[in-house]
């Protein structure tokens, strides 16, 4: 059981825990206030025991650390990060929405301009992360969500960079033993099925197009029954045809699926915004795209529910983020690249934005 399971718990004397909204391999994301705002946030934790592995912990920080070079709308801000009694913790935008992989899992297959919709959003937010040297490297429906920002207006968030790899010089990174394949099977590219150690934004554009082929027929392009069989057909299986699996007859679509899941990644699309280019041409009427989302998601499901102060906008003076100290874990130091990343970001970039909580499904 969790230590801090029982609601009303405060952690670092600023955050009162009121319910536990999700929990993870690695974590958990409690819905909280912040005691001086009255603010509702969303704070991560990790599971206790995780608390004395320091990759883990590596992992928590390094998502702080990435967040101060982004700054994208469909990103999730996060506002603070630092060591607790708890162990260490983010505290993030508190969403109210739902997954895309609720979505997916209640309602199948979606309708075409649905999709587009979807995977464009998600593909500019990528962009934006490869623009500042962070590669997600897990795609998949469970890191997407669909945030209620009001009664017609539904945001595309990406979520989690827990896993995310970092391509600029001296940046902390989360360490993975030799052979060691980060992400989850059913979506990961030929080159992290392979266990390669040079990973790059096209492996996300891989994942992005499995997402993109699952929301048109409901089912995943290259599942298999274990992980390893999974990795096998990710690597050398042909793309199914979405006829085959019960999508729509569009050569076109087929076309721009077949470039995004090509196995070499110099035959794929060579950024998200070339993949996000292809897919918009499609449905260039930004109104029906729009439509199409409050079609999809019905924000009014949402709204008759009270948003607890939710949809304010961060402080404008943030709280900073607190490096972590020994002793918690015992041997651990974060990387002074982390220190170095922190004292020298602009003002403007020391609210710690960006990454990532696990999807917040309020449904």
């Amino acid at each position: 059981m969790s230590a801090v399971s029982t609601p009303g718990r405060i952690v670092a004397n600023k955050y009162r825990l009121t319910e536990r909204i999700g929990v993870g391999g690695m974590s958990e994301v409690y819905r909280a206030e912040q005691l001086t705002t009255g603010r509702i946030v969303a704070v991560k934790l990790l599971l206790p025991h995780k608390l004395e592995d320091p990759n883990y912990v590596a992992r928590l920080f390094q998502e702080a650390h990435s967040g101060i070079r982004m700054s994208h709308p469909g990103i999730v801000n996060v506002h603070d990060a630092g060591q607790s009694e708890f162990g260490p913790y983010l505290v993030m935008d508190f969403l109210l929405g739902e997954s895309a992989g609720r979505r997916l899992f209640d309602h199948g297959k979606y309708a075409r301009a649905a999709a587009i919709a979807t995977i464009a959003a998600v593909l500019d937010a990528l962009q934006s992360a490869h623009d500042t040297g962070v590669v997600h490297r897990d795609i998949k429906p469970g890191n997407i969500f669909y945030s209620i920002e009001g009664p017609r207006d539904v945001r595309v968030k990406l979520l989690d960079f827990g896993v995310a790899k970092v391509l600029w010089a001296g940046a902390a990174s989360a360490r993975t033993n030799t052979g060691v394949v980060m992400g989850t099977p059913d979506y990961l590219s030929p080159e992290q099925a392979s266990g390669e150690l040079h990973i790059d934004g096209r492996s996300d554009v891989f994942g992005a197009g499995v997402v993109l082929f699952e929301f048109l027929t409901a089912s995943r392009p290259f599942h298999a029954p274990t992980a390893v069989a999974t990795a096998y057909k990710v690597a050398h299986s042909r793309t199914p045809l979405l006829v085959e699996r019960g999508g729509p007859a569009d050569p076109t679509l087929q076309a721009i699926i077949n470039r995004a899941l090509a196995k070499r990644p110099e035959e794929r699309y060579q950024s998200a915004r070339e993949f996000a280019r292809d897919l918009e041409a499609l449905e260039p009427d930004r109104a029906a795209v729009s439509q199409a989302l409050l079609e999809l998601v019905k924000p009014e499901r949402f709204l008759g529910r009270k948003r607890d102060r939710s949809d304010e906008r961060p402080a404008s003076q943030p709280e900073p983020f607190v490096q972590p100290t020994p002793p918690f874990p015992v041997g651990w130091t974060p990387p002074a690249a982390l220190a170095r990343g922190i004292e020298s970001a602009p003002s403007g970039a020391r609210q710690v934005r960006g990454l990532a909580l696990r999807s917040v499904d309020q449904y």
